[in-house]
């Protein structure tokens, strides 16, 4: 039976840790939190907890973080069938959170970057693609797109900031996909405009996906389908960590593809979404949930 959502990323175990200030010196947490995080895990657990059908295909080491992943995958019910696992170490971070909200981030990456060998490509059943982060890995976001081309599969797309550097490659891609999802600073640096310029969204226009989706973190966030522009400024909310933030919105926009709402209500999910996962700690744990 196939897959509503199969999504493609990273996965990663954030450590938080709460600190009166941060300096060169031993000093003692008032608090931590251990939570899994990385798009491809997440946007997963967002899919499955909105009631679709999802599996992340992400890698991971052999190590004690890589069982952390594990147990909260297992916990969401999420199928495990596409994790690709190797005797190396998993990504991690450790993220101080010192007076007024200051972060100070800290980000091991392992050998742990998805490659064309480690996809089950005769498995892939699915309604969609959603293609986080790839660690700059173009020519399997190409392969992915090609093959969902192939199969009749729909593609969101979200690119890191490895992927962006090959700025023609990304747009000749995005084309290609149906929802195609960056920040406002991400989208500025693949255009060379800023958003306030003229001329910067009859040129986000130019690319063919049939929707274009620019956050704007606490300012908002747009939706562009060919020439037609709609804002939908951000709940009211006080984040505590938007860690996820941006995981949350993509694939809660999706989602209401899926169930076949109309852009502007689907957009409005991905909002809710978005602004209900920055009220928690981690990437996962405010994600809505509408589904058990």
């Amino acid at each position: 039976m196939p897959f509503d959502v199969i999504t493609f990323g990273s996965a990663i175990v954030d450590i938080f840790l709460w600190v009166e200030k941060i300096k060169g010196e031993k000093m003692e947490a008032k608090k931590r939190v251990i939570a899994s995080g990385g798009g491809g895990t997440n946007t997963a657990v967002s899919f499955r907890r909105l009631g679709l059908k999802s599996a992340p295909v992400a890698r991971l080491g052999g190590d004690f973080f890589s069982q952390i992943i594990i147990r909260e995958l297992k916990k969401e019910g999420l199928s495990l069938d596409f994790l690709v696992r190797k005797k190396e170490e998993t990504d991690s971070s450790v993220i101080l959170i010192g007076p007024e909200g200051k972060r100070t981030i800290f980000v091991f990456r392992g050998k742990t970057r998805l490659e064309i060998d480690n996809i089950p490509w005769k498995k892939l059943q699915a309604k969609w693609f959603y293609i986080a982060s790839l660690e700059g890995n173009l020519d399997l976001v190409e392969k992915l797109i090609l093959f969902a081309q192939k199969n009749k599969i729909k593609v969101a797309w979200n690119p890191g900031k490895r992927e962006l550097a090959e700025k023609k490659r990304v747009i000749k891609l995005a084309n290609s996909a149906t929802v195609f999802n960056l920040n406002r600073e991400e989208m500025e640096f693949l255009l060379a405009k800023r958003i306030r310029e003229a001329d910067f969204w009859e040129k986000a226009a130019g690319i063919k996906s049939e929707f274009k989706i620019v956050t704007d973190g606490r300012d908002g966030a747009y939706l562009l389908r060919g020439k037609k522009r709609h804002f939908l400024p951000t709940s009211k909310v006080t984040p505590i960590d938007e860690t996820g933030a941006g995981d949350a919105f993509g694939s809660g926009f999706v989602t209401g593809l899926v169930k076949g709402m109309k852009p502007k209500v689907a957009f409005d999910l991905a909002m809710h979404n978005a602004a209900s996962v920055v009220q928690k700690i981690g990437a996962k744990k405010g994600l809505l949930r509408i589904f058990k």
